[in-house]
């Protein structure tokens, strides 16, 4: 059990460049490096150990909420809010395939084995083909957003969709029918991710809860926690340590035991310099075990836990 242990937080390095806020982060197709993009629509790939020295890959001339690697880290897919998703080639970085969507932003991906899911701010959720982006089917669940999706790590016609409404939907991802709904939060749900062993589903939203879902038993909700002063925006867990971390609109991130789901860090400006503003995605690396948080103050920041 790691909840009596204390957690040292060491700030590695800070990167910067991007001009205006990041919405989203993922590791990249080569070891050591990740890709950012945001509301200046730079999509941009970084290496862990060359520090602010990104590499564009796109412009895109609006907003970017979602990333997404396909055919085995060989292609970057890249949502352009109110105008489509485009399919580039991460080696040259030419585009291979765009898909219009018309006004409407686009929140995320699930990437299934020839397809893809699409969460849209219209709540419609669209299935496409890979790599030709041809639409095959589409559902609107609720007339509020769609925001994220989790895809089960066992089960892979499972997916969740968290939805504005405040609604968690349980789907599956052949005919994306709704099979179980969740009503989990008073307002919209920004954080989703299933546990990776599968047994825990864990949302968080605008109500700053963080909420912890049984999955082997019908996703009885078993913690609800206040942990946050506003928005939780992304829920990410260690690559190998009992360990997630949690990060907010109050620009802290927060490190927690993912089997007690006890609180073990607070990482913040005042004790750790940390991000002066809402911090949105966090990505932790295989290499080096290291955490990185970025958001609207246009900071990438490099964490090392140690316990």
């Amino acid at each position: 059990m790691l909840s009596g242990k204390q957690v040292l937080v060491n700030k590695v390095s800070v990167y910067n460049g991007h001009p205006d806020c990041i919405y989203t982060m993922i590791p990249s197709n080569k070891p050591n490096t990740f890709i950012t993009s945001g509301a200046d629509g730079m999509v941009v790939q970084w290496d862990l150990f060359t520090h602010n020295e990104g590499i564009l890959i796109a412009k895109m001339p609006n907003s970017v909420y979602a990333l997404s690697l396909v055919n085995e880290g060989t292609q970057l897919m890249v949502a352009q809010n109110f105008e489509g998703i485009h399919l580039l080639d991460l080696a040259t970085k030419q585009e291979l395939q765009t898909r219009a969507l018309g006004n409407v932003a686009i929140f995320d991906f699930a990437i299934l084995e020839n397809e893809v899911l699409v969460a849209l701010a219209n709540g419609q959720v669209l299935k496409l083909s890979l790599p030709s982006l041809e639409i095959i089917s589409q559902v609107r669940h609720s007339e509020q957003s769609a925001r994220r999706f989790a895809q089960h790590p066992n089960f892979s016609g499972l997916a969740a969709v968290a939805y504005s409404d405040g609604v968690i939907r349980l789907i599956e991802t052949t005919n994306i029918q709704v099979v179980e709904e969740l009503q989990s939060h008073t307002n919209s749900v920004f954080a989703l991710r299933f546990s990776p062993d599968g047994k825990y589903l864990l949302s968080g939203g605008r109500d700053a809860k963080l909420k912890v879902w049984d999955a082997e038993n019908r996703f009885a909700l078993i913690h609800d926690i206040p942990a946050h002063l506003f928005s939780i925006n992304d829920i990410c867990f260690h690559p190998f340590k009992p360990l997630f971390a949690t990060c907010s609109m109050d620009k802290s991130v927060k490190v927690w035991s993912a089997e007690s789901f006890k609180l073990l860090k607070v990482i913040d400006k005042s004790r750790h310099a940390g991000h002066g503003n809402s911090v949105n995605r966090l990505l932790w690396t295989t290499t080096d075990e290291l955490l990185i948080s970025t958001g609207d103050d246009r900071n990438i920041h490099l964490w090392k836990l140690s316990l």
